[in-house]
């Protein structure tokens, strides 16, 4: 009789950093060569099954480290400016064993602008998430 394997799950932990309404987002154009289109989904989050919605998403790389920015916009916003709700992940991926940014964008046209968001920025601070392996952040930058 064959023994049963230990199935070890090495998906990746996605573990929440920061939350800010109030974000100016400059969405990048329906043209832009690193903008793409992820159809709805499901993916193992903690162990447990989560649907995930259509949305747009573009890849930086910052001093040779990804930065995800996932927008969960209509078409029609593409190219545009703005306002929204920006959710900040640590993205573990246990297989390969990297930590990444992950940043889910919603628009949210009833807040106020409060903050800019800055991906690459040098300058840390408050409110500051430095990109694993750089000298880089992710900065909610208060608007003055």
């Amino acid at each position: 009789m064959k023994k049963a394997e230990a199935l070890i799950d090495l998906s990746p932990d996605y573990l929440h950093v920061l939350e800010e309404n109030g974000v100016i987002v400059d969405i990048p154009s329906r043209n832009d060569k690193h903008m793409k289109w992820i159809k709805s989904h499901s993916m193992l989050v903690h162990g447990k099954k989560q649907r995930i919605e259509g949305h747009y998403r573009r890849g930086d790389i910052v001093d040779g480290m990804f930065v995800t920015k996932n927008f969960y916009i209509s078409p029609s916003l593409l190219g545009k400016r703005i306002i929204g709700k920006c959710v900040i992940f640590s993205r573990i991926n246990y297989f390969k064993g990297e930590i990444s940014l992950v940043l889910d964008i919603y628009p949210d046209p009833e807040s106020s602008p409060l903050f800019k968001l800055k991906v690459g920025t040098p300058h840390g601070g408050d409110g500051a998430i430095e990109i694993p392996q750089t000298n880089k952040f992710v900065k909610f930058e208060k608007i003055k």
